[in-house]
C-alpha cells in the first residue's frame, strides 16, 4: 500500500505523515516493495535526500565498491561522513536504479 503511495506521487516525508511513522519505517516498506518486484521512481526517492549531488555520487561509488546491499560497509568506507538516515534513502534510490 506504501509502495503504490509512493508510486502516486506521495513524498516519503509526507506518507510518514499520512501514516504517523517515521520517515526509516517508510523507506523499510519501500525496500520491501522493490524487493516484491514492483519498480520505484528513483528521483522521486532522492528528493527526500539533504545531501549535495557530489556527496549523492561519492556514496553511489561506494555502493558500487562495497556492495549496496549492507550500510556498515558504505557508512565506514566514506569515513562515517554520511548518516545513516541518508545511507538508507540512497540505498533505496540506488537499488530503484539498478533493478532488473
Amino acid at each position: 500500500m506504501i509502495g503504490e503511495e509512493f508510486e502516486s506521487g506521495k513524498s516519503i516525508d509526507h506518507l510518514a505523515e499520512q501514516f504517523g511513522v517515521k520517515t526509516v519505517t517508510i523507506l523499510s516498506n519501500l525496500k520491501k516493495y522493490l524487493e516484491d518486484g514492483n519498480s520505484l521512481d528513483s528521483p522521486a526517492i532522492l528528493a527526500a535526500s539533504e545531501l549535495s549531488e557530489r556527496k549523492i555520487d561519492e556514496v553511489y561509488a561506494s555502493m558500487k565498491k562495497v556492495g549496496p546491499e549492507l550500510l556498515k560497509p558504505i557508512y565506514e568506507d566514506l569515513d562515517k561522513t554520511v548518516d545513516y538516515n541518508e545511507l538508507r534513502i540512497l540505498q533505496l534510490a540506488y537499488l530503484a536504479e539498478n533493478a532488473s
